[in-house]
């Protein structure tokens, strides 16, 4: 990628990529509309601004997140199903705050949805619910998390593309998927 010598960590979704750099910046390109300052395609990295302690990258179908070393989130792009997580629909061209979370250890992105796993272990899911990868045990879409609904012993957690899944420090793996039902391994 041009330009681009320090990257630490790198994500990509449907079509834009991200990639965290050693000193916590964030640098994004692909799809304009998807990227804080670019109205055109970016066919090179840019800078995000106002993001300078970046400690982890999530990105999903058109959103990206970036959690900060203080452990806010805040997140951008697509939010036609609420997976910017700031209690809205509005699609952000800026990066956003996460509403209520303070205390995320790990971020995760799905195609439209997105989890934090919390200091504490407990996991907050937001966004399109059609198969139930918020783990709420409803179908419907949530503009933010209130809960943790994987509860409290969670290690780690991803979210591919339709579901969410969670290593519990127990050693079992707890999958919300297009089922609407809980599996444990």
């Amino acid at each position: 990628v041009s330009g681009l010598t320090d990257a630490v960590e790198v994500a990509a979704g449907n079509d834009h990529s991200c990639a965290r750099r050693a000193n916590g910046t964030v640098v994004c390109w692909g799809r304009g509309d998807l990227i804080p300052g670019g109205a055109e395609n970016q066919l090179v990295p840019i800078s995000i601004e106002g993001i300078t302690s970046a400690v982890d990258i999530a990105v999903g179908r058109s959103h990206t997140c970036a959690r900060m070393a203080s452990g806010t989130l805040v997140c951008w792009g697509s939010n036609s199903d609420g997976q910017l997580g700031d209690g809205t629909y509005t699609h952000r061209v800026t990066p956003s705050v996460v509403s209520g979370l303070t205390d995320a250890v790990e971020v995760s992105a799905g195609d439209e949805h997105t989890c934090a796993r919390r200091a504490s272990g407990a996991l907050l899911c937001w966004g399109y619910n059609l198969y139930g990868q918020v783990g709420d045990n409803t179908r419907t879409q949530r503009a933010m998390d209130r809960g943790g609904k994987f509860g409290r012993e969670a290690a780690e957690q991803v979210c591919p593309a339709f579901c969410t899944m969670a290593l519990m420090t127990m050693g079992t793996a707890a999958s919300r998927s297009a089922s609407a039902k809980m599996i444990c391994r």
